[in-house]
């Protein structure tokens, strides 16, 4: 058979069969109507006339094999010495499931030292990098080495992409010809959206929903583009039990409208991401230092972010500051560091849409009409109640936690001293301040003043505000 190329359906992709490459191979021979022979790399003496699979050679003996990838134990053979027993010599053979056309895509490892073939029964799941074996030099060999076979249909292919050619890989990551021993990530992960797609190809349009499990009786049927909610899986399952030749790996979705049950993952991808990140929320972080802002997205946009996304500016002055983000994913929010505190003033925040984008590339959306999404605050030191003027309110809150620790700016720790305490360097920045307001960015020019205090409405207890009488009466 031709060479076939991996489609994204099937989702099989091998890792390197074992710890690491081997420096010497023979490759599959491509070189199939002819005498001679020819590697996917171009070699003819990394290879031999007519060779089905990829040996990858040297000890040493017992090393472990890994399986290349996820899928059923279907076959093994064990207890031949060193060149003794049937051509395969000791080896296990793994059903990975079958491809959209109902063909069983399978590797095969042989030659394995004997005692060393896993012990699982048939039938049993195989994970990808689980030891299956040992190298070993049973059967037709002639030194200790394995021979990876991958073969759709029980007919070998190879998995290599040859040079200079428009072929897929069937490796993980092929690199420059060494594998990678990643393993494939399963196709979806639960609480993904699925999509059906592309049914024409394989079950007359629809996709069979199953229940209660993967190879009981269709309970519905879905159409190209039907969504949902995926609740269990992947899970491989086949019909009548023969994992030979009916072997599917299966997803139990949850259908946008309510229909739940089990689909092959072969007519299954995870939804089209076409929804663009927005912002939800923009916070000032001023109880801390340094001061902070946090910014709240729909979705994880962590990968794009940079300080560069962000611009702030004091309106009054139009003084730009320097700054950084991080990124919590868990809570979708963006934590930009002005570097420190902010002296007084109002200040304006810029998010540049262009440079944020979401995992599937999506830009984030701008908003109308600079395109730059926009918030205002404020910073008035000693305001501790934040209502932009500094008052006998704010001297409440510090006095109520006058000589404690463990403060922040709204009781009281107007120095942000680390240790939270509330003391004398705290009063003197509040009576410093005592009277002052800032006005709303609307109201510029006039942002700041001071408010006179009035004789007709004195401080409490008809006394002016006295630095020395107040200290006293925290003392």
């Amino acid at each position: 058979m031709a060479r076939p190329d991996p489609a994204a359906a099937e989702n099989v992709y091998f890792r390197l069969p074992l710890s690491s490459d081997t420096a010497v191979h023979y490759y599959y021979d491509r070189n199939e109507s002819a005498p001679g022979s020819l590697a996917w790399n171009g070699s003819s003496s990394q290879t031999y006339n007519d060779h089905n699979g990829t040996d990858f050679s040297g000890g040493p003996r017992g090393r472990p094999v890994y399986a290349s990838a996820p899928g059923i134990l279907i076959a093994k053979d064990d207890g031949h010495g060193d060149g003794a027993g049937p051509g395969n010599g000791n080896y296990v053979r793994i059903n990975h499931g079958n491809n959209r056309a109902g063909l069983p895509i399978n590797s095969v490892y042989l030659h394995f030292e004997a005692g060393t073939p896993t012990t699982k029964p048939l039938g049993s799941f195989i994970a990808a990098g689980e030891q299956i074996g040992g190298v070993g030099t049973s059967g037709h060999s002639t030194g200790l080495h394995l021979h990876l076979e991958t073969q759709i249909n029980r007919v070998a292919f190879d998995p290599y992409k040859a040079n200079g050619g428009s072929e897929i890989s069937w490796w993980v990551n092929q690199g420059i010809g060494a594998p990678s021993t990643a393993a494939q990530p399963n196709k979806l992960t639960v609480g993904d959206t699925a999509q059906v797609y592309e049914t024409s190809q394989g079950s007359g349009a629809v996709l069979n929903v199953r229940g209660p499990n993967p190879t009981s009786s269709v309970i519905g049927t879905r159409r190209d583009g039907a969504t949902g909610t995926v609740l269990q899986g992947p899970t491989f399952a086949a019909f009548n039990n023969d994992t030979n030749n009916s072997l599917w790996a299966w997803y139990k979705i949850r259908y946008a409208d309510g229909l739940e049950g089990w689909s092959a993952q072969n007519w299954l991808r995870k939804a089209i991401d076409v929804t663009p990140p927005a912002i939800t929320s923009a916070t000032f972080l001023y109880e801390t230092n340094p001061h902070r802002l946090a910014i709240g997205f729909t979705e994880n946009v962590g990968a794009s972010l940079s300080g560069d996304d962000f611009a702030v500016t004091n309106i009054a002055t139009g003084q730009a500051f320097t700054t950084a983000a991080a990124f919590d994913a868990a809570t979708n929010t963006a934590f930009v560091s002005l570097g420190g505190t902010l002296s007084d003033g109002n200040y304006r925040l810029r998010v540049k849409p262009s440079g944020i984008t979401d995992s599937a590339g999506n830009v984030l959306i701008a908003t109308p009409p600079a395109g730059d999404y926009e918030h205002t605050f404020f910073v008035l030191a000693a305001d501790a109640n934040r209502d932009r003027a500094v008052n006998l309110d704010d001297f409440t809150a510090l006095a109520a936690n006058f000589g404690q620790t463990g403060n922040v700016f709204s009781q009281g720790n107007f120095n942000y001293s680390p240790d939270g305490a509330v003391n004398l360097d705290d009063f003197t920045i509040l009576a410093s301040q005592f009277g002052k307001t800032i006005a709303a960015p609307a109201d510029l020019p006039r942002a700041f003043t001071r408010t006179p205090m009035s004789p007709a409405k004195p401080l409490a207890h008809d006394l002016t505000f006295s630095t020395t009488r107040i200290i006293d009466e925290l003392l």
